[in-house]
């Protein structure tokens, strides 16, 4: 697939240019997705009230992860799903000099300095000083919640 002619002029276009152009480096081989098991990430706008974004799992489909268009924030938030069946959340602000980072075979990676991160924000490579910001995620039997506020309710 080519990238567009133009570029994008929203952060939703961004984020499905990004998609496309980064599907063939996480699943080298597309003819062989179903049997690598491979798939592409969903962009997904969630649902937001009080410090809280609600993703709906079903939104997620199959894919190991999401970028998570959140109301309010400059960058999306990068929500992964482990083989454990856990989630971590975090922003895709790179702590170096605030790239956006992108996903790229198993880890994050800035595209501006080469700063790269695991996928629950630890720092892997420099330039940058810091970790990802990363937020609390909880989840029911439908649901994955990212409290940006960093407040989990307690139940």
């Amino acid at each position: 697939m080519t990238p567009p002619d133009s570029p994008p002029q929203s952060r939703r276009e961004f984020l499905q240019v990004l998609e496309t152009l980064a599907l063939p480096l996480l699943c080298p081989g597309i003819g062989a997705l179903a049997a690598a098991g491979c798939v592409p990430a969903a962009v997904v706008a969630p649902a937001a009230s009080g410090g809280r974004l609600t993703v709906a799992k079903r939104d997620l489909g199959s894919a190991s992860f999401a970028l998570v268009e959140a109301p309010g924030l400059a960058y999306p938030v990068y929500l992964q799903r482990h083989e454990n069946g856990t989630y971590t959340a975090v922003l895709t602000r790179c702590m170096h000099q605030g790239c956006q980072v992108a996903p790229e075979g198993g880890r994050l990676v800035c595209p501006c300095h080469g700063s790269e991160y695991t996928t629950s924000g630890i720092v892997i490579k420099g330039p940058t000083p810091a970790p990802l910001i990363s937020y609390p995620v909880t989840e029911d039997a439908d649901r994955v919640y990212i409290h940006l506020d960093g407040k989990v309710p307690t139940v």
